[in-house]
């Protein structure tokens, strides 16, 4: 009895090991230190870009879930291998990383821990969402099902979603570089530092545009109804709403179909 127990559970690890893959791949820079740049555009999954100590782009790509083994068949087979994994690499050339998933039948989850400084073109379909954590940098993001999320960048973005909303929290902003930010459904929430310049243009056709920022109309202003809601502005938009913030500077463009658009003030 003790050896069928045993061989059990060593055919349950197998089976959790082969639908649960692991993927790591570290990246040397040809001019560690210098801005690079960073491709992917993927599928099926999730992509995370953190911020990382060191000078090399490390990949962590996670396929599968944990699973118990399937019944076996009346001939006594059982099933250890879907053919569901995935091949993930990476090629590097001077300071450009193009980063190959593949096409999963499952989901896969890449993490990517990077320097600051990166040009980031990345993009998903469906099944996850896109996230970057503290890292300073230029991102052009999409999504097709799924958000996107910036957590305390610095930089310029420039987002587009489908199906998925914007949030977006800004540390620092490039100064002369114009952003864009674009949805059909889906809230768009961009935080701005106290003193940011910009001309801004923004609409919503199912939704309104509010703002804690003392905004400056350019032209054709549109009809501002003041709420005692946490000090924000709501603004009627039924066209495009364009102002200035602090005396105005590159333009950054909101849109989206159905959802509201805020723009926030850092605290």
């Amino acid at each position: 009895m003790k050896t069928k127990i045993t061989i059990a559970l060593l055919f349950l690890a197998t089976f959790t090991r082969l639908q649960a893959q692991n993927e790591k791949i570290v990246v040397e820079l040809s001019q560690p230190g210098k801005p690079y740049t960073v491709e992917l555009s993927m599928i099926h999954g999730s992509i995370h870009v953190i911020k990382s100590p060191g000078k090399e782009l490390i990949i962590e790509a996670t396929s599968g879930k944990t699973q118990s083994p399937p019944p076996p068949s009346k001939d006594g087979m059982r099933k250890i291998s879907s053919g569901n994994g995935f091949d993930i690499s990476a090629k590097e050339t001077g300071n450009k990383v193009q980063i190959n998933a593949g096409i999963p039948f499952n989901p896969v989850n890449i993490t990517l821990h990077v320097p600051d400084n990166g040009s980031f073109k990345l993009g998903t379909v469906s099944n996850g969402d896109i996230k970057v954590d503290n890292v300073a940098g230029e991102f052009e993001l999409s999504n097709v099902n799924g958000g996107v999320t910036l957590n305390k960048v610095s930089g310029s973005a420039v987002v587009n979603t489908t199906n998925g909303g914007i949030i977006a929290t800004f540390t620092q902003v490039s100064p002369a570089t114009p952003m864009a930010f674009s949805t059909l459904n889906g809230k768009i929430d961009l935080t701005f530092p106290a003193t940011f310049k910009s001309n801004i243009k923004a609409r919503t056709d199912q939704g309104d545009v509010f703002t804690d920022f003392e905004l400056g109309f350019l032209k054709d202003d549109p009809k501002v109804v003041r709420t005692s809601e946490k000090g924000f502005s709501r603004i009627e938009a039924n066209r495009w709403v364009t102002g200035t913030l602090n005396g105005g500077g590159p333009e950054v463009m909101m849109k989206t179909i159905n959802g509201n658009i805020y723009i926030r003030k850092a605290k």
